[in-house]
């Protein structure tokens, strides 16, 4: 079932259980509306049948494109009918969507039970330990042998480019070189910095700045920073991790060697990337050329998370068939170890012969970025982590997730139909469930042994924009008018543009500000009368100073992210959201002067 009608189902799952609820009873009978919600529930009804119909029948769609996009607008606007109370309107908009092709989908037909079998939530989890890797112990070694090398010195710092495509533990293989205690013994400085798609030497230069000392929040020109990096570089052995890097721009990759050309005898710079053209462009060593595992090695990894406390016998009856999959997992660790985590919940010969014979198969190896064995994964996924893990898309790859924001705003975005405290914990089993079917990794865990962030693979970032669709993007330029969430990250050069670019997204409930790398100290007034259907607002990292006015005009916003600016006051305004569940403010300055604890005012 395509990610549009999984999101379609969630939202009319919980339309219907708010039309449902005594209180919106009440409230019908108190505007004089009570039949025409009967009758908009009954519709609605119908209409989430058929899709939990298709749902278990596994159908490729239930509904055109056009109807699809009508019922997830009339289905948006629902959602916000406790803040709306425009119920003739939205009647007229679901009946005006759903008539043209009632008779066709037979809607009013449908009873509500569809005998849709749930899924049984799994109550183990098959946490796995990322140090456990398998089939890399000679290319560690030579790694850490180029490492510890002399290097060449005509060429000031070396450098040795990691290449290889992607999932295959490139930045696993840097991890362990760079951890390695010969090898943190030798560099008396050690830094990592994710570069990813965003070669900004500006970026980089700030988070080795941030990464060797506990300042650099405060810079953002390039003389003073590259003053900063003189200082903190000049007379030591570093080693610096570039991870992920894709610029094949010459002149940008020189400027900013120059800027690091400062260390002492020894310093290396490690580059992981799947280009080899960038890995040509870097290298002063030979590269490590990382190649797929045997099958003998992804049967391993998958085995570890897929066959522990079975029995002899079913492992004798499965295995052949866990053979035949990981055949066509490429060599891919990744692909192997995230079939193997599904795998987990998958009992006996019949159900693991379902999978290995899928005709998910028979796509082509990467079809959009995508290993089947990934695609599979997502689709064996319980109706309601769908949209929760579509979500993710979101974020920038190699993100550090908090853990506890984004159940915050999987509840704002209402992906869990309960009450605020139970559908916390509803989406904490969520969070559980997505991370023992590894779709999530790198976590990190406080004092108490609770996880506080997680990272995905970049794999599993590429899965995620892959069924996301159209309502998702990730930059202001791809933002049109259908947009429903949005991430930037916004530079010095393109603030003003991509401010007027959200203006276009009216229908617009997510906007998080992800990197961002400017000082942005003001926020137009006019902004906010734009986006008034926003129910996420993170602004964080900004250094906004101060909020307009017009921010009381978000009636629908249940979660705003205000920390690390430098907001020293709250518009008087902002006391008009009334479903505003999360506040997260910056070193609770607030807290004492508002007189409540302003990190959830639910």
């Amino acid at each position: 079932m395509p990610v549009g009608e999984v999101i379609l189902v969630n939202l009319l799952r919980v339309v219907l259980d708010k039309l449902g609820s005594p209180l919106f009873e009440e409230l019908w009978l108190l505007l004089g509306v009570r039949k025409e919600c009967q009758k908009l529930t009954s519709t609605l009804s119908a209409i989430l049948a058929v899709l939990e119909d298709a749902e278990a029948r596994q159908a490729e769609s239930a509904v055109s494109d056009w109807l699809l996009r009508k019922l997830k607008d009339a289905a948006y606007q629902a959602e916000d009918i406790p803040d709306e109370f425009e119920i003739a309107a939205l009647k007229k908009k679901i009946e005006d969507s759903s008539g043209r092709e009632n008779q066709r989908y037979q809607f009013n037909n449908r009873s509500v039970s569809s005998g849709r079998v749930e899924n049984p939530r799994p109550q183990t989890f098959s946490y796995v330990n990322e140090s456990e890797i398998v089939g890399r112990v000679e290319d560690r070694s030579r790694l850490v042998n180029l490492l510890l090398g002399d290097g060449r010195e005509d060429c000031g710092v070396a450098v040795i480019p990691v290449v290889g495509m992607g999932g295959l533990g490139k930045t696993t293989l840097a991890q362990l070189a760079y951890n390695h205690e010969q090898v943190r013994s030798y560099f008396g400085l050690k830094i990592w910095v994710c570069v990813s798609n965003d070669f900004d030497v500006r970026r980089i230069m700030k988070s080795i700045i941030e990464s060797v000392s506990s300042s650099g929040n405060d810079l953002s020109d390039m003389d003073p920073m590259h003053h900063r990096l003189q200082n903190l570089l000049s007379g030591k052995r570093y080693l610096l991790v570039l991870d992920d890097v894709w610029n094949e721009d010459t002149e940008r990759w020189e400027n900013l060697r120059a800027v690091l050309g400062i260390g002492s005898w020894g310093s290396k710079i490690l580059v992981t990337t799947r280009s080899e053209r960038v890995a040509s462009i870097v290298g002063t060593l030979p590269l490590v050329n990382l190649t797929g595992l045997s099958v003998n090695d992804c049967w391993t990894l998958l085995a570890q998370r897929a066959l522990r406390g079975r029995r002899v016998e079913e492992v004798a009856e499965i295995s052949p068939h866990g053979v035949q999959m990981v055949r066509r997992c490429g060599g891919v660790p990744l692909a192997a170890k995230v079939l193997g985590s599904l795998m987990f919940f998958k009992n006996g010969e019949r159900e693991w012969a379902s999978v290995a014979n899928s005709e998910i198969w028979n796509l082509p190896n990467v079809e959009n970025g995508v290993l089947p064995a990934l695609r599979l994964s997502y689709d064996c996924l319980p109706s309601p982590l769908k949209p929760c893990f579509a979500y993710c898309s979101l974020f920038p790859k190699d993100y550090k997730i908090s853990k506890t924001t984004l159940l915050k705003l999987w509840v704002a975005e209402g992906f869990i139909s309960s009450s605020y405290k139970q559908a916390e914990e509803i989406g904490l089993d969520y969070f559980e469930d997505l991370l023992s079917r590894s779709f999530f990794r790198d976590i990190e865990k406080d004092s108490t042994g609770n996880i506080t962030t997680c990272k995905m693979h970049d794999l599993i970032c590429d899965l995620a924009r892959s069924i996301a669709g159209s309502e998702f993007s990730r930059d202001a330029e791809s933002i049109h008018e259908t947009t429903r969430h949005a991430s930037v990250s916004f530079n010095r050069n393109s603030w003003s543009t991509d401010l007027r670019a959200l203006k276009k997204a009216k229908n617009l409930r997510t906007l998080l500000v992800c990197n961002a790398t400017v000082y942005t100290p003001e926020v137009p007034g006019d902004i906010f009368s734009h986006l008034k259907n926003v129910r996420v607002l993170d602004l964080s990292r900004t250094f906004i100073r101060e909020l307009p006015d017009t921010i009381g005009l978000l009636k629908h916003l249940r979660h705003l992210d205000l920390s690390s600016t430098k907001i020293e006051r709250l518009a008087n305004d902002i006391c008009n959201l009334h479903k505003l569940q999360t506040l997260v403010n910056a070193y609770n300055m607030w807290t004492e002067k508002y007189g409540f604890d302003i990190q959830c005012t639910k």
